[in-house]
This record gives C-alpha cells, sequence and structure tokens, in this order.
C-alpha cells in the first residue's frame, strides 16, 4: 500500500481510509488496475454495478464543481491494512448545514462480522467532529441488524421510525440552536405565512402541502371544509422541518381523528392558482399518498364540516386542482414506492437537550 500518496487519509489500527479526490477517481473510472497499481491497493469493495458506477461518475462531476467542500460527499474507501484489500466505502452525503448531516457506508459481505466497519465509522466521525460536526444522522431498513447494530457501537440513537426505515442521530458537540437555524420554537405553519404576507402582501406564492386518499371497503373518505363549504381530501401545509408523510400523518389526524399507515406514494400534484377567501393567492405543490386505517372513528374539527365515505361513482367534485389529480391517479390504479426523505437535524430547544 503507499500510503503517502493517499490525501487526508484517516489512519485506525487495522485500516486506512482514504477519500476519492478529482484525480484519482478520473484514474478509478477510466482504469481500474492502473489506480491499484498507483495506491498499492486491490479492489474487493462494493460491486461495480452501473448503478455504482454511474454514481462514482457523477461524483467525480461534483467534487470538480465544489473542490472546496469535497471531503463532505466524497466517498472514503476502506483499505485492510494487512492485506492492502479495498473492502467498502464510508461518506457524508452533503455539506453540514448549521454542523448537522448524514453518514452512509457499505461493505463487501466477504469481510462483514468482524468490526471493520465499527471501527471505520468511529473514526470517521471523529474526523468529523474534529472538522466541527455536531451531529450526524443515518438510516437503516427495518430489518437491518447488522448496520444497526453498527450505529449502536458508535453511540448512535433511535430517533424515529417511518414505515420500512428507521433513522438514527448521535451528538458531537453541541446541537444548533433554534437562532442558529433560523426558527422560531413553536412557530406554526400559519405564524410563517402570517408573517410572510406581512411582508409580501397577497401576491403568489408557492406552499407546500401533503394529503392522503383513505379508502375503506372500497370508499374514498373526503372533508367538507369549513372555510369554503367544499369537498377534499384530508391534507394541509407542512409545518417547518416536516417531511411531506409527517405532514400527511399529522393532518390526517388532527383532520379525521384517525392513525393510518402510508401504504404507497400516488405523486406530486399542483394546484397552479390556489385562491384562498382573503384574496392569499398561491401556486401548493403536494405529496399525496394512499393510506390505510390502523385505528380511530372519523370525526370532525374546526376545519371540517362533515366527514364522509364516497363510492367512486359518487365522488363530489373536489375543491383544488391537486387533490383532482391526485383522486384521478388512484383510480387509474397508480401506486408508487414511498418517497425516501430526510428528517429535519436536530435543534436544541433548551429543554435537556
Amino acid at each position: 500500500m503507499h500510503i503517502e500518496r493517499m490525501s487526508d487519509r484517516i489512519e485506525t489500527e487495522r485500516l486506512v481510509l482514504f477519500p476519492y479526490t478529482k484525480e484519482n477517481l478520473a484514474l478509478f473510472n477510466t482504469d481500474l488496475a492502473a489506480f491499484e497499481t498507483a495506491f498499492g491497493v486491490v479492489y474487493r469493495g462494493e460491486e461495480l454495478d452501473h448503478l455504482l458506477q454511474g454514481f462514482l461518475k457523477r461524483l467525480e462531476s461534483e467534487i470538480a464543481d465544489d473542490p472546496d467542500n469535497y471531503l463532505w460527499f466524497t466517498e472514503f474507501l476502506i483499505v485492510l491494512r494487512e492485506n492492502s484489500h479495498v473492502i467498502g466505502s464510508i461518506d457524508y452525503k452533503y455539506v453540514p448545514r448549521v454542523g448537522v448531516t448524514e453518514v452512509g457506508y457499505g461493505m463487501n459481505p466477504a469481510y462483514e462480522g468482524r468490526g471493520y466497519m465499527t471501527e471505520a465509522l468511529t473514526a470517521f466521525l471523529d474526523f468529523g467532529a474534529r472538522r466541527g460536526l455536531r451531529a450526524v444522522r443515518a438510516d437503516t431498513l427495518s430489518d437491518n441488524r447488522r448496520s444497526q447494530n453498527v450505529l449502536k457501537r458508535c453511540g448512535f440513537r433511535l430517533l424515529r421510525t417511518e414505515e420500512d426505515r428507521l433513522w438514527w442521530e448521535v451528538r458531537l458537540g453541541p446541537c444548533p440552536t433554534a437562532e442558529e437555524s433560523g426558527e422560531r420554537p413553536g412557530e406554526t405553519a400559519a405564524d410563517y405565512i402570517h408573517a410572510l404576507r406581512a411582508v409580501i402582501g397577497r401576491r403568489k406564492i408557492i406552499l407546500n402541502c401533503a394529503g392522503a386518499v383513505i379508502v375503506r371497503d372500497g370508499k374514498i373518505l373526503l372533508q367538507r371544509r369549513s372555510d369554503n363549504g367544499l369537498w377534499g381530501l384530508p391534507g394541509g401545509l407542512l409545518e417547518l422541518n416536516e417531511t411531506f408523510a409527517q405532514a400527511a400523518l399529522r393532518e390526517v389526524r388532527e383532520e379525521t381523528g384517525l392513525e393510518v399507515r402510508l401504504t404507497a406514494f400516488l405523486g406530486i400534484f399542483h394546484n397552479h392558482n390556489m385562491v384562498w377567501s382573503n384574496g392569499d393567492r398561491a401556486h401548493t405543490v403536494g405529496a399525496y399518498y394512499t393510506a390505510e386505517i390502523l385505528r380511530g372513528t372519523p370525526r370532525t374539527d374546526g376545519e371540517s364540516l362533515e366527514l364522509r365515505f364516497f363510492a367512486e361513482a359518487e365522488l363530489p367534485e373536489l375543491f383544488a386542482e391537486d387533490q383532482r389529480a391526485a383522486v384521478k391517479a388512484f383510480l387509474e390504479g397508480v401506486r408508487l414506492p414511498l418517497l425516501r426523505e430526510n428528517p429535519a437535524p436536530a435543534v436544541c430547544t433548551g429543554k435537556g437537550d
């Protein structure tokens, strides 16, 4: 192994981690044998299928576009000292925002079960902490026990569960304050929009929303809205720091009293000219899901006059363009995989954080 050629390397007792640079990645992508010779290594890492090859081509371009920050998103190869085998890789996924980013990693299964990834991740977190990282997040499939154990051994704690995916976090330093994140504790979407409208008036803005098509016995649940008396799907605007999925679940719970599970994604749909009764205008961008009821009985709240299940032939006209498109997609049989979303970074509240 020609360790002296590995700039920005990280060394542990059994491993050497070194990053792809613009130059060495270009060599890797065009001539793997020459790359192995140049660094005295033998590639035994993740399978170089067309997906990984495509990713590495894009990474080469991204490094060239942002050479000052490339260590925050390039891959670090994991090399065994004893035989110079490249056995996997590890990376941060993006340049940190207020000291927070995500980590990802992979390894040839032939080398699993020997503590190599735990050793690599421990060193990689220290590498990040010395450069100002405050917290690191990671996600795993809910049935990937091996990866979950790696995270636990490195001090990660479970943050939340979303469908078949688990989100984890480890604190490396003081977490970001609300002031640093540009947030106001307790501020709702309504508060945010009110403050925005105070500056820009009633001009058209872009807003994000989420909703769900909930079916029981072949019928779709609709709500008759209290603001306009018209029918629509349960749903509403995202609160600050929410994902689309979180917003859909919250809105359904608030507007119908039901706890649901999101089962499929219908698509992103637009209401290009939403106008409220006070004259406010917006282009809303909505993510819509199918959902099944887990528990609860439908009940109205202050935003709903009535809740009712409709058969397809009985469906009334929905008030919003995006919701009409979502129901149309549902009736046409569209069922897409659930969106993969990254939760917002942790923010200190001053209550034990």
